[in-house]
């Protein structure tokens, strides 16, 4: 019983807390969010995976290749999507922006750059930072 009132209660805060664009999550850090902005086909099977204005939450960086300079907003345990299908702007991040910088690390794949993520408004020079 008392495990039921708890899950109840962290449903209960995290529905007060929730805003359209941006909720923190429980260590207190911002949940990036990224919007689709068309309707987004898996490539494969051709099956519609997001609606036109979904909001997909926990979208943790943004991997970039090497190759085509093509980017994909990757989310917590549901794979990485790319920003443009067919020609076609498809997913916006809404309140937060990618890092100036790539993170390498050693043993990562080299066919992409990860750039993380940031609360949109973090200052981007020291200059900012004033």
């Amino acid at each position: 019983m008392n495990k039921i009132l708890r899950i109840g209660s962290y449903v209960l805060v995290g529905l007060i807390s929730w805003t359209p664009l941006a909720h923190a999550d429980v260590e207190g850090e911002i949940d990036c969010q990224m919007q689709s902005i068309r309707e987004y086909r898996d490539p494969v099977s051709g099956q519609v995976v997001f609606k036109r204005g979904e909001i997909i939450n926990s979208v943790t960086g943004v991997e970039v290749a090497v190759k085509d300079n093509t980017e994909a907003y990757c989310t917590h345990g549901g794979g990485c999507y790319p920003r443009y299908q067919a020609g076609h702007e498809v997913f916006r991040l809404l309140n937060c922006q990618r890092t100036l910088g790539a993170e390498i690390y050693e043993g990562m794949r080299t066919d992409v750059l990860l750039f993380n993520l940031e609360p949109l408004g973090t200052p981007r020079t020291p200059d900012d930072r004033r």
